[in-house]
């Protein structure tokens, strides 16, 4: 099956063009209401103002919003956000604080938002294979509506399912072959008459409390005014150790520290499980650093 996606070649040559401007710079003829460490506050026009963060020491932008009004409360226009190579991970436009048109989201999936709500064909990519399509759904208000397909590696139909206004009418997955699969959890929620879904709300709470117990915001970021996102990727091995730390946004050398001090504080987790065997999962963790 040879489908020709215009969608796609639209979003790659968006990407290609930030790619190759994603070094930290003022915008032309913009007026700077404040300047950080590793944050500007940019007027542009008087129904255009731009916050943008970026790498201490590489200078490479890694959060773009823009807004309408100097209160910067109300996202209005180009959103995006990046990792610390460049790579775009979520890009579109904001009208009036709702997403609209065209979106990239976590690298994997894009299409359309009408009024802050999914619209018509929707794809996630395999980004390491030229972003071959490996699924594609449709909706319609913000709910599937129509077939959802899987394609397999020579973009075969893999399974398919269809839906009406969000509600699974039928599918040819068969589910007798399916692999039981549970995802790396942070420890303290094995309790037996709960679900693997209440055991995973349970583990994202316990990690948010350790962190938010345990971090310490590092003075010299403090002093320097510098805020923004980590973004700490790692694998869970199959003895719930956490190993393999790579930073995709690491905002500056102080807090990368206090982010590795805070991995290596972590008891073991429980490691995901395919069929019952441990395996070795990768994971990201966000971790925020938000002056008041």
């Amino acid at each position: 099956m040879k489908r020709i996606n215009i969608l796609s070649i639209l979003l790659i040559l968006s990407l290609s063009s930030w790619a190759q401007s994603n070094k930290h710079s003022l915008e032309p003829g913009s007026e700077v209401l404040f300047k950080g460490a590793n944050q500007t506050a940019e007027k542009v026009n008087d129904t255009l103002y731009i916050l943008k963060r970026f790498n201490t020491e590489t200078k490479s932008l890694v959060r773009y919003v823009s807004f309408n009004s100097k209160d910067f409360k109300t996202k209005n226009g180009l959103y995006k956000s990046l990792y610390d190579d460049g790579t775009v991970v979520t890009t579109g436009h904001f009208r009036n604080n709702v997403k609209h048109g065209l979106w990239i989201e976590n690298q994997r999936e894009r299409g359309i938002y009408v009024k802050g709500k999914k619209e018509g064909r929707w794809e996630e990519i395999y980004a390491s294979e030229n972003d071959r399509v490996i699924k594609e759904e449709y909706y319609v208000n913000g709910r599937l509506h129509g077939k959802t397909m899987r394609f397999d590696s020579l973009n075969n139909v893999e399974w398919e399912a269809e839906y009406i206004e969000g509600k699974l009418i039928s599918t040819t997955q068969d589910t007798s072959t399916k692999m039981d699969e549970e995802l790396p959890r942070f420890p303290g929620c094995e309790n037996e008459d709960m679900t693997v879904k209440e055991k995973e709300k349970c583990a994202t709470e316990k990690l948010k409390k350790f962190i938010y117990k345990n971090l310490k915001y590092p003075k010299s970021a403090r002093k320097r005014d510098i805020q923004g996102q980590a973004l700490v990727q790692f694998n869970i091995n199959e003895g719930g150790n956490i190993v393999d730390n790579v930073f995709l946004r690491g905002v500056s050398k102080s807090i990368r520290k206090e982010c590795l001090r805070l991995l290596k504080k972590m008891p073991k987790w429980r490691p995901g499980h395919v069929d019952g065997k441990a395996v070795k999962v990768q994971y990201k963790l966000p971790i925020r650093f938000n002056l008041e």
